[in-house]
């Protein structure tokens, strides 16, 4: 994803229709790594602008989307995907594989290109590393009160199983459910 990828993104219009082109999703190419985070805070400025502070914002995606991490993340064997339609990147997800259990990290879709099956496709795409990974289940953590991700993520299996409040440093608390799934691919 290119700089111009990332611009385009926030000077797109305000509704797409559904895409003339296939949703592809495959392993994140690694010169992408480092235009990540600019592209995380693009979604994020939507996605949580009335769940958490911007202050908080930065301090997480300053945290979690340093290319270094993000690098070294996959290359202990945590993947990064991206979902591709023509040659814009339009959504990604992390996971991580810990014995028989994975973990979804980030799953995270343009929002000019939500409800289109971006996130769905992404999601199919971590189950299926998982059950390759022979991991039985799955997990994530969503911010308890972002209602169209939690609806999201139990309209794809998962279920809440525990609220997780933590102390993520800064003055900074995450106030999230867990979620859980048994790692079987969607329909």
């Amino acid at each position: 994803m290119s700089n111009k990828t990332c611009r385009s993104i926030r000077s797109a219009p305000k509704k797409v229709t559904l895409p003339m082109s296939k949703i592809s999703v495959g392993l994140m190419p690694a010169e992408e790594i480092d235009d990540l985070k600019p592209y995380a805070r693009s979604i994020w400025s939507v996605a949580y602008r009335d769940l958490i502070s911007p202050a908080q914002m930065d301090y997480m995606l300053d945290r979690i989307y340093s290319p270094d991490r993000l690098k070294q993340e996959v290359a202990a064997g945590n993947p990064l995907f991206s979902a591709t339609i023509g040659d814009e990147t339009v959504g990604f997800a992390h996971v991580f594989i810990d014995g028989h259990q994975a973990r979804l990290d980030k799953l995270y879709v343009s929002p000019l290109f939500q409800r289109m099956g971006v996130g769905r496709q992404l999601v199919t795409h971590v189950f299926r590393h998982a059950i390759s990974s022979d991991c039985s289940l799955i997990t994530l953590r969503v911010n308890r009160n972002n209602a169209p991700a939690i609806a999201a993520y139990e309209s794809m299996g998962f279920g809440i199983i525990a609220t997780n409040k933590e102390d993520i440093g800064g003055g900074y608390v995450m106030d999230d459910y867990l979620m859980l799934a048994d790692l079987i691919l969607p329909d």
